[in-house]
């Protein structure tokens, strides 16, 4: 116990760097927290196994008996799969996955989205950069539409706050 309680002392977590470096989900984390933070109703679970094959992590598939890898390494560059999961979620192109796009904004302007937003997916940790960028995309439209509702919700679920843990 004295080993751990010595090993597990803020000043050497600290030190090692462990805090200071996100760690990318894993296509499985990065999809079930997108359907959660969004109160997502999935009709088929098989739909999710669907998505999962394209970002490259079918369910108990993989061989090894460690797992999946766990590392940026591995996964950091499917970046692109995993923007076209969360914006065919919000445009309602997976079948069987819906998400409420209109009740999440509601009484939002479009200058709140991404406050908004970083509530949604990281309970208000975005940064001011995400935020911001957020924001200004949603105002750039003439109108906050569902349609323009769905596309900040996808850039959202995209950013390095969300996509990291």
């Amino acid at each position: 116990k004295s080993l751990l309680r010595a090993v597990f002392r803020r000043e050497h977590v600290h030190s090692a760097g462990l805090a200071a470096r996100p760690k990318l989900k894993r296509p499985f984390h990065f999809v079930v927290s997108l359907l959660r933070a969004t109160n997502a109703s999935v009709g088929d679970p098989d739909v999710i196994a669907n998505e999962l094959a394209l970002l490259g992590q079918v369910p108990y598939l993989w061989g090894a008996p460690d797992g999946y890898p766990d590392d940026a390494e591995y996964w950091g560059t499917a970046i692109l799969p995993r923007w076209d999961v969360a914006s065919r979620v919000f445009a309602g192109s997976v079948p069987g996955v819906a998400v409420h796009v209109g009740g999440a904004f509601q009484g939002v302007t479009a200058d709140k989205a991404g406050v908004r937003c970083s509530q949604i997916f990281a309970g208000g940790h975005f940064s001011d950069d995400e935020v911001q960028a957020l924001s200004s995309y949603a105002t750039s439209f003439p109108a906050f539409t569902l349609a323009v509702q769905r596309e900040v919700l996808a850039l959202a679920a995209s950013c390095p706050s969300f996509q990291s843990y």
